[in-house]
């Protein structure tokens, strides 16, 4: 009987509920927990998913997450209401597992939302204040996920060198059977040399097949129980023949088995997964921040604020955030009250008022006037690109992916049936042939550079872009800007360029001499473009402390000075348009009543008209929404061409918009600053955000460019459909070279050994054949 848990051998069948059998205690009691809950659905998509239970968990071990200090190294965020924690949890192994896992909060109301990694065997977990972290690790353990207590370093660090030691078994084993292999190469046929090494080899085989190659033996079975055929079914069916055929000779003194082939084809293999693994860390898929985020913050220094890139940062820094940018990395208030979203990090969009002294979370957006913060640590090289990845998932087209899952599904069909027909054609030609040919077609027809062809071309395309300032959430965005048939613009910050502005100041009641001060106080707490540019201009005014400070969107930015209300931004000009230059007109009214207004002439970013032209000439249709009033109508028209325009937008108003173009039919790349778009970002197909090296960060989108390299965009275009023409390509090349390689192994004239050698130089093919392709593509494009 095995066990109704963990599908061990039961040796006690008296531990049991009703039909049910278990094995230990352990698995009894993680039965009954989630019995008790209306959790066994977690046994529905494997016979027996779970994993086996020790009789005793030493709870004690986790009573070191008392120590706030040890906590906290788990604690991602926290304040008055919930606390998230990541925990490393290596016994992750299947679907049920992430089931389970993700279902903590039926065990646990207190627990709000769990995610799993199952990659990175990781678990994100966001519960209660009702709970202590220390409970939470208890929780997952009792069913049989300890959590490790230590870093994620040291657990990569401890699969690889795992890997390392199974690659060291099966070469050490490897060498000497083909040692122990030389009478029979030789033809020395003396039975008992034969049949003493053939023993030898055997034991040698043994931690090789049972050890060194486990892996693929378990994911084979696991595919199995899942009623899905993996990849590894054919290599696992493989080694099996290879094994007890090998074993079958040895046993009955018949022949002296090919063991050497088993070592050597497992050696191979694992070599192979080395370089993959090794090849994935170069292209860096697990990227940091540094790899995502154009960012620099505004650090204080001798009195000054200077711009820092984000990994020149370090603990310590005094950090001024202004109104909506993000926090970088955890931090201390210093100066000032902070009003803090962390929408981005919570998914509650209630704002957290944060006093001096008090802590700061990254990834929470400030929402009020300046403050300055102290770090306490420097930005984390994965939670920001956690909370971009983490955003708008539902909008993906994984067209591309889904077809090398179908493809290398069926493969994997096909080859197992050419198996059995090359089983059946030998077994009546020359049966002493059957071994060889049906072991060597299982591993030469191995789809694994099938499904390394998608991987490494978007990867590769992903990282050449980030050489040009352009960052891509992930690769499913390329494949996506592949289909781009329309493409919309915002106008300020985007086609404008904030910092090239000229601003021309028209007094209504008072000079600008008179009111600098206040609009310097006002604009130095915004980061929109337009505030930007104003406080740029008025550089060498000094600003004062601010009351009430408010941004609101599409609209300005209103505070207190000395007991008068401000208010800058939009306002009726119309009586006043005679006077008024071409451009952005930004209204200064003090206690309700109109002083002043500036005037911001559009400097059009360098290389737009000749961008516009190109989409133009390859048939995009392009639009233009803006908040902003007509004033550059005509000018847009005249130099840009833009037909389709409209101003006076408010963020839904492009949200709209982008709705409507979608329901037409349209593919649609939004390209805007973030600041009032990201409604329209997160429901096109592809939202690109514009930073001009300021600390703003747009979750809802799925690129950031700099502003220099806006002007590249249809190039990016014309790289994504390229870099889906290398993947048919690479599909092409990888289908021609299992066509050859079965035909000579069908035929018998391929070992396994040389099988094993010759699938993943097939990988090493497909890895360079991308990696040149894209690069050469890259230059080409780029002229880099």
């Amino acid at each position: 009987m095995n066990c109704s848990h963990c599908g061990d051998k039961c040796d006690n069948s008296n531990i049991k509920i009703e039909e049910h059998i278990f094995c230990c205690n352990g698995c009894k009691t993680v039965f009954e927990l989630l019995n008790e809950n209306n959790l066994c659905e977690y046994y529905d998509s494997e016979t027996t998913p779970g994993i086996k239970i020790r009789n005793e968990v030493y709870y004690d071990k986790f009573n070191i997450l008392d120590e706030p200090e040890v906590s906290r190294k788990f604690i991602l965020y926290e304040d008055t209401k919930i606390t998230k924690v990541k925990f490393n949890v290596p016994q992750v192994h299947c679907s049920s597992c992430i089931w389970l896992l993700e279902n903590l909060n039926r065990l646990n109301p207190s627990i709000n939302n769990s995610e799993v990694n199952f990659q990175k065997k990781e678990i994100l977990i966001t519960f209660e204040k009702t709970l202590s972290v220390k409970e939470v690790a208890i929780l997952i353990a009792s069913i049989g996920y300890e959590p490790v207590l230590t870093s994620e370093v040291q657990v990569k660090s401890l699969a690889h060198k795992t890997l390392v030691i199974k690659i060291g078994i099966a070469g050490f084993c490897f060498g000497n059977i083909m040692l122990f292999a030389f009478p029979e190469y030789l033809g020395l046929e003396e039975k008992d040399f034969s049949k003493f090494f053939g023993w030898l080899s055997m034991f040698l085989a043994l931690p090789v097949m049972f050890y060194a190659g486990v892996d693929y033996l378990k994911s084979a079975l696991k595919g199995f129980r899942q009623r899905f055929i993996n990849m590894d079914i054919p290599i696992a069916l493989g080694m099996i023949t290879l094994f007890v055929r090998s074993a079958y000779e040895v046993i009955s003194e018949t022949g002296a088995g090919y063991f050497d082939s088993l070592s050597g084809l497992i050696f191979f293999l694992l070599v192979g997964k080395w370089f993959q693994s090794k090849t994935y860390d170069t292209l860096s898929f697990e990227r940091n921040y540094k790899s995502y985020f154009p960012l620099s913050v505004g650090v204080k220094k001798e009195g000054e604020i200077t711009s820092v890139k984000l990994e020149n940062l370090k603990v310590g820094d005094e950090v001024v955030i202004r109104n909506q940018e993000i926090i970088p990395a955890d931090s201390i208030l210093q100066e000032g009250n902070a009003s803090v979203d962390y929408s981005f990090v919570t998914g509650e969009s209630d704002y957290i008022s944060v006093n001096k002294g008090e802590k700061l979370y990254a990834g929470g957006k400030h929402n009020g006037k300046e403050i300055t913060v102290i770090l306490t640590h420097k930005p984390d090289n994965s939670y920001l690109t956690q909370l971009w990845n983490s955003n708008n998932l539902s909008k993906e087209d994984k067209t591309i992916t889904k077809l090398a899952d179908t493809v290398s599904h069926y493969f994997t069909i096909i080859i197992i049936s050419i198996t059995l027909l090359t089983f059946l054609f030998w077994f009546f030609v020359d049966a002493s042939l059957i071994w060889n040919t049906v072991t060597s077609v299982l591993i030469i027809a191995c789809p694994c550079a099938l499904a390394m062809t998608i991987p490494f071309t978007l990867g590769n395309a992903m990282r050449f872009l980030g050489r040009k300032s352009i960052y891509v959430k992930n690769i499913q965005v390329i494949e996506n800007l592949s289909k781009i048939n329309h493409v919309v613009f915002d106008k300020t910050g985007t086609l404008t360029q904030a910092s090239e502005k000229k601003i021309y100041y028209t007094p209504v009641k008072l000079d600008e001499s008179e009111i600098n001060i206040q609009v310097k106080s006002l604009v130095t707490h915004s980061s929109h473009p337009l505030s930007v540019a104003l406080n740029k201009h008025l550089k060498s005014v000094p600003a004062l402390e601010i009351d009430d400070f408010k941004e609101i969107p599409n609209k300005g930015v209103e505070g207190l000075l000395a007991k008068n209300e401000i208010f800058i931004g939009k306002y009726d000009l119309s009586q006043y348009s005679n006077q008024a230059f071409q451009g952005s007109t930004v209204a200064v009214v003090i206690n309700e009543e109109l002083v002043g207004f500036y005037t911001l002439t559009s400097t059009f970013r360098e290389g737009i008209k000749s961008l516009v032209q190109k989409l133009l000439q390859k048939e995009y249709k392009i639009s233009l929404i803006s908040g902003d009033s007509e004033a550059d109508d005509i000018k847009i028209k005249e130099e840009l061409g833009i037909e389709n325009r409209q101003f006076n937008c408010a963020p839904l108003d492009k949200l709209n918009f982008v709705k409507a173009k979608q329901k037409e039919g349209d593919t649609i790349v939004m390209i805007g600053d973030g600041l009032n778009d990201a409604g329209a970002l997160m429901e096109s197909s592809v939202g690109i955000a514009v930073s001009d090296d300021v600390n703003y960060f747009v979750p809802a989108c799925d690129t950031i460019m700099s502003g220099e390299a806006l002007q590249d965009l249809e190039k990016l275009l014309l790289y994504s459909k390229i870099s889906i023409r290398i993947i048919w390509a690479g599909f092409t090349l990888s289908f021609i070279y299992n066509v050859i390689g079965l035909s000579f192994a069908v035929s018998g004239s391929l070992s396994p050994i040389v099988a094993a050698v010759l699938m993943p130089l097939s990988s090493i093919t497909i890895v360079a054949f991308t990696s040149l392709t894209t690069r050469y593509y890259f230059k080409k494009l780029f002229k880099i």
